[in-house]
């Protein structure tokens, strides 16, 4: 389906979730998750690893600055 939609240029308006993920959330857990990581900095999100992944291949057969790759990275 991800492949799909690159292919079609419709994934920037959705992202793929597990199933096993909990639709919802109970107000304890939400505030427990903002308390331990209030800017979400430590959280793993696959549709942003796989945009990074992306973006290194197009751009890494290119004479590029590798550090300014990797700021463009890390701001993504």
């Amino acid at each position: 389906m991800q492949h799909w939609a690159e292919d079609l240029q419709l994934d920037p308006y959705f992202d793929l979730v597990a199933e096993d993920e909990p639709r919802r959330k109970s107000v304890e857990d939400v505030l427990s998750e903002i308390e331990t990581d209030p800017y979400n900095a430590f959280a793993s999100d696959p549709s942003n690893d796989r945009k990074k992944q992306k973006f290194l291949k197009e751009y890494s057969d290119e004479e590029t600055n590798l550090a300014v790759v990797m700021y463009m990275v890390d701001a993504l």
